[in-house]
């Protein structure tokens, strides 16, 4: 039988995203569920580490990026500027992109190209000025402000935003950062 969670509780909600993807499948008879000993036997073996710098990060999916934009469009809406945002993951594979209604047409790709830019390196892409030359490493990279990196509290890179389509750099990341600083909380509740 299927162990998968009821449609009512995959999402946004208050389970922890701490489980192995394994956790839910069944286990021969006993189903999904783990005796108390085994538990207590897997929680003393040593875990090791997914990567030299500790755990590996959370990927971004689709409803941490709807999220990061819902809350950037309503920033945008608030200051009444058309905006495109881009959301890209550690990687640097897109996530989410998307224009507001009469957003420049040359922000569509600035804003990817920003985030592109916070993505391989984890800075805000403003930053990149004061590296000569960096803009024409690893295709298009941009020194122009409004690319910020997704660093959770921990210190884990888990990806990047760009924004475009402000009057200044200054104004994209201003927008960016209202999701930037809500990071955490949406790495925890929406999955």
């Amino acid at each position: 039988s299927n162990n998968a969670a009821p449609a009512s509780t995959r999402g946004r909600g208050s389970q922890s995203n701490s489980a192995s993807p394994s956790s839910s499948r069944g286990t021969g008879a006993q189903g999904s569920r783990s005796s108390p000993a085994s538990t207590a036997s897997q929680a003393q073996q040593p875990q090791p580490a997914a990567n030299a710098c500790g755990s590996q990060p959370k990927d971004l999916s689709y409803d941490h990026a709807a999220e990061m934009i819902r809350l950037m469009s309503a920033k945008a809406k608030e200051l009444n500027i058309p905006i495109c945002i881009c959301i890209r993951d550690r990687h640097d594979n897109l996530v989410a992109h998307i224009r507001m209604k009469n957003a420049l047409l040359g922000s569509i790709e600035l804003s990817c190209q920003k985030a592109r830019s916070s993505a391989l390196f984890p800075f805000p892409s403003g930053d990149f000025s004061m590296s000569p030359g960096i803009e024409l490493s690893n295709g298009i990279i941009s020194n122009v402000r409004g690319g910020l990196p997704l660093i959770t509290a921990s210190g884990a890179s888990v990806g990047s935003i760009g924004v475009s389509g402000a009057p200044s750099g200054e104004l994209d990341e201003e927008i960016a950062k209202v999701a930037v600083d809500m990071l955490d909380f949406i790495l925890e509740n929406y999955w």
